[in-house]
């Protein structure tokens, strides 16, 4: 049996009358692509003329909105990594169907490699597909992309094993410089997670070989005593570490780029993120003798730093100050370096407005406070004059639901603190503009919808708070919260 790349031709409708269009649905290995019946720009909007399709033609004008799909000429491209992610979302879970592809279908790859990983030979290829039901098909299977076609069945493949196709494509056309072991044994890395995930079939000798590169650890922590000084153990660890792991941890005092640990089937080789590597080894810290004052020091310095080099920074500060909690909760004489003592925020998307000058936002876009929050509870003080109650107050409101950005700043729309807001000074300008626009109304609180976000403010006397949250916020909750803020005199 062979499997090779096909692409499909458009699915054209057999017919149209004059005046009613249809849209024809492909696929390519990037995605797939939606035209119009007959063939023209900017159909989107014309969503009345598609009677038969006018479904899909409403749907993919909404994940064109949401930057999902993109509009490409004559044709709407979905790329698969967003289909997949289309696919998974709570909100179009249901309208998948309605994209006239192909099913989704339970196909499982088949992989075999030749030499070993320490040859510049190593390869890994995809010698085969097991069906649905994990029989191998009859004839030669075709693959387009995230499209599968073995005879007259066609279906799309679910995310893992695509992502397998992607990483064994990858591990193809990686140059000589990089079929070195250590290379071959993160590509191979790569591919076996993906391979796992899909549930792969593997020859004997991929099966036996573990190569785990981890992402993420966690340390665990353990008090101990060396030379009558209090100590703490680090005990890291990470999903899928073998059973012995933390055996060849402690009995290797340096830090390895790799670790080669039996787990009697084989050889697992866990090659640790380079970051991690290099931190502890410029702190010249042995991992199992490390005191609660490096440790901290270490969490708020170098490793924050090279991690927000690798992740998100929000991300990085958020795990690196859960992990500096515990130790300041467990070892009091070592309390935490972090200064922003208050509760992380978690900003649920990124923000789509650039340019706030361009809004022109008047009186008549904003809705004003409700009078039955007029009475709301009395709420927290904050001196807004101090930048550790502005970002205390920054991350109380970011941990409600849908808010994507905070920002502080004074009534003449000079920018006091902003955490997640793009072009602060701009909004500034516009919260200041507006707060100076209602002063004779004495109104507390001012929101504007913008189409999928809405801007809150807040104006504190010679202080605004404004709030950007999304289509998901419960608006009326974050009025309350905001009702609720007092400045501290």
């Amino acid at each position: 049996m062979q499997w090779s790349h096909f692409q499909s031709k458009p699915n054209a409708p057999e017919s149209s009358e004059a005046n009613e269009s249809a849209i024809a649905v492909s696929w390519t290995k990037e995605g797939a692509e939606f035209r119009a019946v007959p063939a023209r720009e900017g159909w989107l909007g014309d969503s009345g003329r598609f009677r038969a399709d006018a479904e899909l033609a409403m749907l993919l004008g909404q994940l064109e909105e949401e930057s999902y799909a993109e509009a490409r000429g004559e044709a709407v491209c979905l790329a698969w990594q967003d289909f997949y992610r289309v696919a998974a979302s709570n909100e179009h879970r249901a309208s998948v169907a309605a994209l006239k592809l192909p099913p989704v279908e339970q196909w499982r790859p088949a992989l075999s490699s030749k030499e070993t990983l320490i040859d510049q030979d190593f390869a890994v290829s995809i010698a085969g597909w097991l069906d649905p039901q994990g029989q191998r098909p009859q004839g030669n299977v075709a693959i387009e992309g995230a499209v599968i076609k073995a005879g007259n069945r066609v279906s799309i493949l679910p995310e893992s094993a695509w992502r397998v196709v992607e990483s064994v494509a990858q591990f193809w056309v990686r140059p000589s410089s990089e079929r070195a072991a250590d290379s071959n044994r993160r590509a191979w890395s790569a591919i076996r997670s993906h391979a796992a995930s899909a549930g792969a079939d593997m020859t004997d000798f991929l099966r036996k070989t573990v190569v785990l590169t981890p992402e993420k650890l966690r340390m665990g922590m353990r008090k101990g005593d060396v030379g009558g000084a209090s100590m703490v153990e680090l005990q890291p660890s990470f999903d899928g570490a073998p059973d012995r792991w933390l055996e060849i941890f402690d009995r290797i005092g340096d830090v390895p780029e790799r670790y080669d640990i039996p787990d009697g089937n084989g050889i697992v080789h866990v090659m640790l993120a380079p970051e991690v590597r290099s931190v502890l080894r410029e702190q010249n810290l042995l991992p199992e003798t490390v005191s609660a004052q490096d440790m901290q020091r270490l969490l708020s310095g170098p490793l924050l730093s090279r991690l927000s080099a690798v992740m998100p920074a929000a991300r990085a500060r958020q795990e690196l100050r859960s992990l500096s909690g515990q130790m300041a909760e467990r070892y009091p004489k070592a309390p935490t370096l972090f200064v922003e003592t208050g509760p992380q925020a978690t900003w649920d998307e990124p923000q789509d407005t650039d340019h706030w000058n361009d809004l022109g936002l008047g009186a008549d876009d904003f809705e004003f406070d409700d009078p039955e929050y007029a009475t709301g509870p009395s709420g927290r003080s904050y001196d807004l004059n101090s930048t550790m109650d502005q970002d205390t107050l920054i991350q109380t409101l970011g941990r409600l639901s849908g808010v994507q950005g905070v920002m502080v700043c004074r009534a003449s729309g000079e920018v006091l603190r902003v955490r997640a807001v793009r072009d602060a000074n701009g909004l500034a300008g516009v919260v200041a503009a507006s707060a100076m626009l209602f002063q004779k109304r004495a109104l507390r609180l001012l929101s504007a919808d913008l189409g999928g976000q809405t801007v809150c403010v807040c104006p504190l006397g010679e202080y605004c708070v404004a709030v950007i949250a999304n289509s998901q916020a419960n608006v009326g909750r974050l009025l309350v919260e905001l009702q609720q803020i007092k400045v501290a005199a």
